[in-house]
């Protein structure tokens, strides 16, 4: 499962810069989901969020130009995700910050930057 994110206008072109603006935007995602239950993100309308993918290509062209690897931007990513918050009023973005730190941390998931 490849996961391709990026924020618009990046802070910054070191691969650690880069792994913040994409916990910046996992974390925008997680924010969207608020107050959704478990139940209804089954039939979540993803629409809002199309526009990850397209965000996404910039992210992987500046981690090609920083020459960032999949496995170093795996690592940061992994080592900010203690970042993301999710609260009381959004178990479906605490459901994401689980299966997603878990997926990371076994090696089963793989950022596609």
């Amino acid at each position: 499962m490849a996961l391709v994110l990026s924020a618009c206008g990046g802070s910054g072109s070191s691969c650690s810069a880069i792994a913040d603006d994409a916990i910046d935007l996992f974390q925008e995602g997680i924010d969207g989901l608020d107050g959704l239950s478990l139940s209804e993100l089954q039939n979540f309308d993803t629409d809002p969020f199309s526009d990850l993918e397209a965000r996404g290509a910039e992210l992987e062209e500046r981690q090609i130009d920083a020459g960032c690897t999949d496995d170093e931007m795996t690592e940061l990513v992994v080592d900010k995700m203690g970042n993301l918050t999710a609260g009381d009023s959004n178990p479906a973005g605490q459901f994401l910050i689980s299966i997603l730190t878990t997926a990371l941390e076994d090696g089963e998931f793989d950022i596609g930057f």
